[in-house]
């Protein structure tokens, strides 16, 4: 049982990162998008320098972060915070928070990892099973 928990446990790890890493290559992909075609608002008519300072901030947040939610929490916070949004009315400020969350969700709603649960437990075990060290596995990961 033991070796089960430990290789669900790295699988687990290894989803995280990789949704982790996943979304930081989107983030900087968004990023480089803003910066190209300056009329790009996220989809939200968002003007580009608080867009820009939210990818920012979740750029900043995806270092630290546990899930995804508070990256993406980070980057609506500096939307909260600019002039631009304290200037909507009660209404549009409740559609951009529901839309920013929607969008930024957009890419990854319903996308599965490529490996299956069960295919990187395997991976695992063999690595266990050749002696390497839980903490090696990790790094790789």
């Amino acid at each position: 049982m033991f070796c089960f928990e430990k290789c669900a446990s790295l699988s687990a790890h290894f989803l995280f990162k990789k949704a982790i890493d996943d979304f930081i290559n989107w983030l900087d992909k968004a990023d480089q998008n803003l910066k190209e075609f300056g009329d790009e608002t996220l989809g939200i008519h968002i003007p580009l320098v608080v867009a820009r300072g939210a990818i920012k901030a979740m750029k900043l947040a995806a270092q630290t972060a546990k899930t995804v939610q508070e990256i993406i929490d980070a980057g609506l916070e500096i939307v909260k915070e600019s002039d631009w949004y304290k200037n909507l009315s009660k209404k549009e400020q409740s559609d951009i928070d529901v839309n920013f969350k929607d969008y930024i969700n957009k890419p990854f709603t319903g996308t599965e990892t490529k490996k299956s649960r069960f295919k990187i437990e395997e991976e695992v075990q063999d690595r266990l099973d050749n002696n390497e060290s839980e903490q090696a596995i990790i790094d790789s990961i």
